[in-house]
């Protein structure tokens, strides 16, 4: 599924029933919009496999989706990018 910028909602096409599926999107805060998808996912029968962003902030986010059973996997964390 490929979600274009600026296109309202979380999901934008279908994926065959009962599909492996992994969230992609550029930040995770504190997983609200993710746990949203995966929930949105899950409602329409997929399996999820995990969340996967550019950057993680550090607020929250992979300890709400682990809750959820879902692994956040990011390339960058903020904490990380801190210039000193």
């Amino acid at each position: 599924m490929r979600k274009e910028y600026g296109v309202p909602g979380l999901l934008t096409s279908p994926a065959p029933a009962a599909s492996r599926v992994a969230v992609v999107d550029d930040v995770a805060g504190t997983g609200a919009a993710g746990l949203r998808c995966v929930e949105a996912l899950r409602d329409a029968g997929h399996e999820v496999v995990g969340v996967f962003v550019l950057l993680d902030r550090c607020q929250g986010a992979a300890e709400a989706l682990a809750r959820s059973g879902v692994i956040l996997t990011s390339l960058f964390r903020s904490e990380d990018l801190v210039l000193r």
